[in-house]
């Protein structure tokens, strides 16, 4: 063999190991991803759901609250939620009805208001009884701010609560300025 073809053969042979480590470099890449891939573990877990819809709350308002004539200098006269009657005229309270899912359990809140007026405000404080019968004023129970009651009925039919609203006003100072009086207050109701 010359020289050149020595060196020829030495090339190609050169080549050939050259190409042959690159082979088994990428066998060994394609073995280690494929290891790393087996490797991993997955895992998954399902989560039951589950929801339930009721009809919105909703309310009606029959009178309102009227202290009447006041002279000042005086404690005016409380209206009893029990025994006063529901509406406009002097002496009489209000009633709320609160519709929703029947059976269902619904929070009131509500606060002490004031009247405003010509002279010094007046404060107002509630007094609000209820039942889930509206023939039961009588016979309803205190409710107090944040407490909870059930409407009347059963799940998947509609359902009422009544709250009659009484109340008191504050003492009025001798020198109050007469006038005209009004507020507003609110009763706020929630599942």
């Amino acid at each position: 063999m010359t020289e050149h073809e020595s060196k020829i053969s030495n090339d190609g042979r050169s080549r050939g190991m050259l190409i042959m480590k690159k082979l088994m470099f990428a066998a060994a890449l394609v073995l280690a991803i494929g290891e790393m891939s087996f490797a991993q573990s997955n895992a998954s877990q399902n989560v039951p759901l589950a929801a339930t819809v009721v009809q919105g709350l909703s309310t009606s308002i029959s009178g309102q609250e009227n202290f009447g004539t006041i002279v000042a200098g005086t404690t005016p006269n409380s209206l009893n939620a029990r025994t006063a009657t529901v509406g406009s005229s002097s002496g009489n309270i209000a009633l709320i009805t609160v519709t929703g899912n029947g059976g269902q359990q619904i929070t009131s809140t509500f606060s002490t208001t004031t009247l405003t007026g010509p002279g010094t405000a007046i404060t107002y404080t509630p007094s609000v009884y209820g039942a889930n019968s509206s023939s039961a004023q009588g016979t309803s129970t205190q409710v107090l701010n944040n407490g909870t009651v059930n409407l009347s009925g059963s799940t998947g039919s509609a359902g009422n609560y009544y709250f009659w609203i009484g109340g008191s006003l504050s003492a009025l100072p001798v020198g109050q300025t007469p006038g005209s009086y009004s507020g507003t207050w609110t009763l706020s109701v929630t599942y």
